[in-house]
């Protein structure tokens, strides 16, 4: 089966390559203290975690990724809060806002309504309704993907993200972008196999689970990136345990 989540086979890609990142303190050294100069912190994610069954299809189930994105986001939220980000408001944007357009997998709306379509699954209504607010969320998300910066360089700069800013009201922006292939226990062989060619959306991911967890934080005055950060898990069933502890391992690397 091929998975095309573009932004989750990056991740593994890189991490394939490169191995685990340095500190993010290391690559931002001025961020203990600029961070001083931010009141509030909204929180916005792209979760998707997809299943398969016994025929290898892909299957999106939106009411429990729904029920996870909300939880990660409220318990992300509430770690941040004890290290004074002022967390004010979290949002679910989207579910496979990046995956690729071609490729169809059966989602489930209700445990009645099924149904085969195209990424992406769910897009929050703020976004939804306004095509200008989405081309901004998708500028910004593109521009994330497959970035981490490296010791010694330059902040990076994305222009669209003061506008997304904008929208929210908060003058820092953390995005986070969850994603993981869940495989049944009785169908995890093989291994995650890199590409041959660069070309992402043929990469082949054998039957093994895998999950990504990607935090940026985002200066929304200036849309200035001022941390990046990652962590992986392979193999076994997802369940919100494993979510939480992706997610303090994260933000233990907070100052």
């Amino acid at each position: 089966m091929n998975l095309t989540i573009k932004w989750i086979l990056i991740s593994w890609i890189s991490f394939s390559f490169i191995g685990c990142s340095s500190s993010p303190l290391v690559r931002y050294p001025n961020f203990t203290e600029r961070k001083k100069n931010f009141s509030s912190t909204v929180i916005l994610t792209d979760f998707i975690i997809i299943n398969t069954n016994i025929e290898n299809t892909g299957i999106v189930n939106l009411i429990e990724n729904q029920d996870y994105a909300k939880k990660c986001l409220q318990f992300l939220a509430g770690k941040m809060n004890e290290k004074g980000y002022n967390v004010n408001r979290v949002h679910l944007t989207s579910m496979g806002l990046l995956m690729n357009k071609d490729q169809s997998y059966q989602v489930m709306k209700s445990s009645e309504e099924q149904q085969l379509t195209t990424a992406p699954f769910y897009i929050s209504d703020i976004f939804h309704e306004d095509t200008i607010k989405k081309q901004i969320l998708n500028k910004v998300y593109s521009s994330l993907i497959g970035y981490e910066k490296q010791k010694g360089e330059a902040n990076n700069v994305i222009p669209a993200a003061k506008y997304l800013g904008k929208i929210f009201g908060n003058d820092m922006i953390a995005v986070v972008f969850v994603g993981g292939y869940n495989v049944s226990a009785t169908k995890q062989y093989g291994h995650y196999i890199p590409p041959s060619s660069s070309t992402l959306d043929k990469t082949s991911i054998q039957q093994t689970s895998q999950y990504s967890m990607i935090l940026f934080l985002i200066d929304a005055s200036s849309g200035e990136m001022i941390w990046d950060d990652r962590i992986y898990k392979k193999g076994g069933q997802m369940y919100f345990e494993k979510l939480q502890n992706m997610i303090e391992s994260l933000v233990n690397e907070l100052p």
